[in-house]
């Protein structure tokens, strides 16, 4: 009956994958593995040997038992260690191998060869490969950043993007504060946490990212357990991608209580200098960025929990000079009287009040929380369930060249919430299943400071200031713009070993929707090509 069972469970996974084989195989992975063989010394296979790999920390175990050819294969290891390793077959002493560290990704190989009890000399014997590097089980070019690494790592941001940086495989873009790599942009990379996408699939934020229009991280650096970042690689479950697979894991859960809360904070005093003579300080500004993490067991051995929230805070000021002469960037010849006379005029002719043209404050926020539960259902199977909250938001001003009040600039907002379900399961020792669930929800939209006034620009060949237009009311483009993403994915990995075969066949599926609200000009857009003119109220065009 158990074995009809598991059939049944195996012809149902392939029913789903070969019923769902128009999805693009993109499944990243997201565990380890170690395999090997078990022969006694005169090198024949020793049939039905008890493997079993012990991870420490948790108390998790894995275990298989040797094919007719004396391998075998341990599938879906939680990364990181350190791991036991213990071989027993009757009649024969039992072996066991300490220390072992897995990293994302990796195929590690250990061969056993037993000794019979009877005459056995206390001596064990374990071969295995010296490193990943040269794995047989390695499928392409790739790099793996430990969380001990994510630790020391330097970064302002604190980006698990910076992490890249120490891949030769890929190149930082300043202007987007992204990774590109095989000389493609960074849209062409595919970013997945946990085995599920994260990305942002509409393109418009620069980094990729979900949220990235904020310019904030969805994620905390602090909740990564482990990247890996890989260029083409040889391997069905990776692809996806014509730039670089960016594959993060999250931190989970262990039979230690663990706890931590940090700070960090950057002002214009961490700060360097102009490089030119003058050598100018940066106008004053604050970065804070504060949080925890906490995990544990909720049962021994069994259910364990991990949760991180992360709070970030940014305030950077925009400081003019006007009546000055035209150097510097933040200095215009625009005269003082000028600016009084278009103000006054707002106020006394149409009722608005634009606000200050000096000391404008630019504010980012961001606000994240991240939570996961680990299950092990039992040695054989193992539940996986994470959920990442992001909410934030930062002020932007107009685009193009403008001399603009505090009320025309606009609000980028973001909400992104991303859930995940995984199980990982084994079938006597031939046979293994990854299942991913996910849905992630992406809310954006811009909201404006301004009253709902429509949108004044007196031109700069009226004003003198070198180029500069002068504007005021509520930003053009900020108006009514709006975007939802909705995705949800299924992937399916089947393994199936046959010798010294693996054979794996499975499916990657996402479905989305999207959102879309734009509406450019819906209070209207006046120019004006003096401010004589717009006293008058005679402008030289309108736009609605």
């Amino acid at each position: 009956m158990k074995n009809f069972k598991t059939w049944w469970y195996v012809v149902l996974v392939l029913a789903l994958c070969f019923l769902m084989l128009s999805g693009s195989l993109m499944a990243q992975i997201s565990t380890a593995s170690i395999y090997g063989s078990v022969t006694d010394k005169a090198g024949q296979p020793l049939v039905g040997a008890s493997v079993r790999a012990t991870h420490n920390p948790s108390g998790t175990q894995f275990g298989t038992s040797t094919r007719d050819d004396g391998r075998f294969n341990l599938q879906a290891l939680r990364v990181g260690g350190p791991y036991t390793v213990r071989v027993t077959y009757v009649g024969y002493g039992p072996q066991e191998l300490s220390d072992i560290t897995l990293l994302l990704g990796q195929s590690l190989k250990l061969d056993f060869s037993m000794v019979e009890e009877a005459v056995q000399v206390g001596e064990v014997q374990v071969v295995a490969e010296r490193n990943s590097i040269m794995s047989a089980a390695k499928t392409g070019a790739s790099m793996s950043i430990t969380r001990d690494q994510l630790e020391y790592i330097p970064t302002v941001s604190r980006s698990f993007q910076d992490a890249l940086k120490m891949s030769p495989l890929f190149v930082t873009n300043t202007s987007s504060q992204s990774e590109n790599a095989n000389g493609r942009n960074n849209k062409f990379n595919n970013i997945q946490i946990d085995g599920a996408a994260f990305n942002d699939l509409f393109g418009l934020a620069a980094s990729g990212l979900p949220g990235g229009s904020t310019n904030t991280q969805p994620i905390s650096l602090d909740a990564i357990q482990e990247i890996q970042a890989v260029i083409a690689p040889y391997d069905v479950r990776q692809s996806g991608f014509t730039g670089g697979g960016i594959n993060a894991i999250t931190r989970s859960g262990t039979n230690t209580f663990t706890g931590s809360g940090y700070y960090y904070g950057r002002n214009q005093s961490l700060a360097g200098s102009s490089p030119d003579a003058a050598r100018t300080k940066l106008a004053n500004f604050g970065e804070n960025t504060a949080g925890f993490s906490v995990g544990g067991p909720i049962m021994d051995n069994k259910l364990f929990f991990f949760a991180n929230g992360e709070m970030f805070t940014r305030q950077a000021p925009l400081t003019r000079t006007f009546g000055a002469s035209a150097n510097g960037t933040n200095t215009y010849r625009l005269s003082p009287d000028s600016l009084a006379k278009f103000v006054n005029t707002l106020k006394n002719q149409y009722g608005y009040d634009p606000g200050s043209y000096s000391d404008i404050k630019y504010n980012r926020r961001n606000y994240k929380f991240f939570a996961r539960l680990d299950f092990n259902l039992s040695e054989q199977h193992r539940l996986m369930l994470r959920n990442t909250y992001s909410n934030a938001w930062d002020d932007n001003s107009p685009s193009g060249g403008a001399i603009f009040p505090a009320d025309e600039l606009y609000k980028f907002l973001d909400a992104t919430n991303s859930t995940d379900l995984q199980l990982s399961s084994t079938f006597g020792n031939q046979m293994a299943n990854e299942l991913t669930i996910g849905y992630t929800a992406i809310r954006d939209k811009r909201d404006i400071y301004s009253a709902l006034f429509p949108e004044v620009t007196i031109k700069s060949i009226g004003l003198n200031d070198g180029g500069i237009d002068l504007r005021a009311g509520a930003e053009t483009f900020s108006n009514a713009n709006a975007l939802n993403q909705d995705i949800f994915e299924f992937t399916d990995n089947f393994t199936y070993y046959m010798g010294d075969h693996t054979f794996t066949v499975g499916t990657q599926d996402q479905y989305f929707k999207f959102a879309n609200l734009f509406i450019r000009n819906l209070y209207g857009n006046y120019e004006f090509t003096s401010l004589d003119n717009f006293a008058a109220g005679k402008p030289s065009r309108f736009q609605y």
